[in-house]
């Protein structure tokens, strides 16, 4: 990492010391340095990773002190997910523990650079409830997959409003969460400040299976090629026959990817992950 000018804070994110790594340091002069412009050899895993780590320290900086410990981050496609944080979900060989944010590179895409920098900062808070928020009566930071109050108040601090449904009047609690820039925040300045100077996402994913559609559940995204049939309001299907009642659905764990199918009302929990499985709308079982 290249060093602050002189006179300003010294930054340690416990990076590697290895000599033959590439300098992306967090700053290029008063502007941010653009990870996949500084070297056009690096291969796309190096490129993704670096760009990653480079968001995640800026942020931790900017939005959290420089107060959260350094994690795993990783590109998943799991589900409908945007992303997903899992506590002391990897160990290297000497024991130590490391916290995994995982993100959905399905959603780079349709949704754009910011919703991207939203999943990241919204994952950071789940990190934060788990390391430096306030314990519960049981010594516990609660239900795994709930988004809390005390999650959500650290989330209004850094800039963005939880909204079950992304938009102003959502509930601000629950197993699914989502969340809108407040105006003027700073997450808001911030990635301003990033976009503006070119710290674009640049590698996504490839396939695109999946475009955003207002038709969808919030949160979740539409199979290409495939209608929202599951909550369409029309009455027939093809030929003027009326469609027959669907009586089982598809859910997905976000985190372990666990399928399950029955009743499409049925409120399920992943006992292994803690979370709420979700129900999948890429189309009927």
């Amino acid at each position: 990492m290249q060093k602050k000018d002189a006179g300003q804070e010294k930054l340690d994110h416990g990076a590697s010391s290895t000599a033959a790594a590439p300098a992306i340091g967090l700053f290029a002069g008063d502007q941010f340095s653009g990870v996949h412009t500084e070297n056009a050899e690096l291969s796309p895993t190096t490129e993704a990773m670096l760009y990653w780590a480079e968001i995640y320290k800026i942020m931790n900086l900017r939005l959290f002190g420089d107060k959260l410990p350094n994690c795993m981050i990783t590109l998943e496609r799991r589900g409908r997910a945007f992303g997903y944080f899992r506590p002391n979900s990897f160990k290297n060989r000497h024991g130590e523990i490391a916290h995994q944010i995982a993100m959905n590179p399905e959603c780079f895409e349709p949704y754009g650079d910011l919703e991207a920098f939203q999943t990241l900062a919204h994952e950071m808070c789940h990190l934060w409830r788990e390391v430096l928020g306030p314990r519960n009566k049981n010594g516990c930071t609660g239900t795994r997959g709930y988004h809390c109050r005390v999650w959500g108040g650290k989330l209004q601090d850094i800039g963005l409003m939880p909204s079950h449904t992304g938009k102003p009047g959502g509930r601000k609690t629950g197993y699914q969460m989502m969340d809108y820039v407040i105006e003027g925040g700073k997450f808001d300045l911030l990635t301003r400040e990033l976009l503006e100077n070119g710290m674009h996402v640049e590698w996504r994913d490839a396939l695109q299976r999946y475009v955003k559609s207002d038709a969808a559940e919030p949160g979740f995204l539409s199979e290409v090629g495939v209608g929202v049939s599951a909550s369409s309001n029309s009455s027939t299907g093809q030929g003027g026959q009326k469609p027959k009642r669907q009586s089982r659905a598809k859910f997905v764990c976000p985190s372990c990817d666990l399928k399950v199918y029955t009743r499409p009302a049925a409120n399920l929990m992943c006992c292994d992950c803690g979370m709420r499985v979700k129900r999948d709308f890429g189309g009927a079982a």
